[in-house]
C-alpha cells in the first residue's frame, strides 16, 4: 500500500511525470530496505543474550507504533517523516522475524527441522497473496472510495458530467496499473468517451498532464 501511495498520489502531487513514478517510488522506499538491513546483523547477537521473546515482542511494538504514526501523516506529507516511519517499521519487523523464526526452528526435533521449516514459508507468503486477491475483488465490486472527489474534479476541469461519472465509476485497480505503467490514468480513461475533444487547450493540458498541475 505504501508503494501505491507514493506512485499513485504523492509523487504526481510533487511534479513527477507518470513515466518516472515507478523509479522514484522505489528510490523513496529505500529507507524500508535500510531498516531491515540495519536490524538483521545485530538481532542474532541480541537474541542470544536477551532471548527471542523479548526481541520479537519489541519488534512488533515498534512496527505497530510506526503504522499508527503513518495514519497521522497527511496526504501531502513531508518525506522526512515518511522515511523515518518506514525505517522504524522495517527495523521493528527485522527485530521480530529473525528471533521468531529461530525460536520456531529451535523448538523442532532435528529430524523434522527441514520439513517443518519448509512448511513455515507458505504460512508467511499465503496471507499477502490472499490479501491482494480479496482487495482486488472487493475494489472491482464496490464503489471506489474516491469516486465522488474524482467526479467533482473532472467536472470542475470542464469534463461533461456523464463522462466524469463513467470515469469515476471505474474500479481503482485499472487506474493504479495505468499509472504504474507510466500513463496518465485520467487521460486513458477519458479517451474512449470522446470527452477530451470538447475541452479547451488549457483544460486539455490540465487533464492530460504527466504531473500535478493547475489549470489556467
Amino acid at each position: 500500500m505504501l508503494i501505491i501511495w507514493l506512485q499513485g498520489i504523492w509523487l504526481p502531487q510533487h511534479g513527477y511525470d507518470f513515466s518516472q513514478t515507478p523509479l522514484w517510488a522505489g528510490i523513496y522506499m529505500v529507507p524500508l530496505t535500510i531498516g531491515f538491513l540495519s536490524a538483521w546483523p545485530v538481532v542474532g547477537i541480541l537474541s542470544d543474550r536477551y532471548g527471542a521473546r523479548v526481541l520479537a515482542t519489541a519488534g512488533l511494538l515498534v512496527s505497530m507504533a510506526a503504522f499508527l504514526l503513518l495514519e497521522l501523516l497527511p496526504i501531502n506529507f513531508s518525506y522526512v517523516w515518511f522515511a523515518l516511519l518506514i525505517f522504524l517499521f522495517a527495523a521493528g519487523m527485522g527485530l521480530f522475524f529473525s528471533p521468531n523464526q529461530a525460536s520456531v526452528m529451535n523448538s523442532l526435533p532435528p529430524d523434522h527441522a527441514a520439513r517443518d521449516g519448509g512448511c513455515s514459508t507458505p504460512s508467511r507468503t499465503r496471507p499477502p497473496c490472499c490479501r491482494w486477491a480479496c482487495s482486488s475483488r472487493s475494489s472491482r465490486s464496490a464503489s471506489p472510495p474516491g469516486c465522488h472527489h474524482l467526479y467533482q474534479g473532472l467536472v470542475a476541469a470542464g469534463v461533461s458530467p456523464s463522462a466524469a461519472h463513467l470515469v469515476a465509476s471505474e474500479p481503482p485497480i485499472g487506474v493504479l496499473f495505468s499509472a504504474f505503467l507510466g500513463f496518465n490514468p485520467v487521460q486513458q480513461l477519458l479517451g474512449p468517451t470522446g470527452a477530451l475533444g470538447h475541452l479547451s487547450s488549457s483544460q486539455l493540458a490540465y487533464i492530460t498532464a504527466g504531473h500535478s498541475s493547475q489549470p489556467d
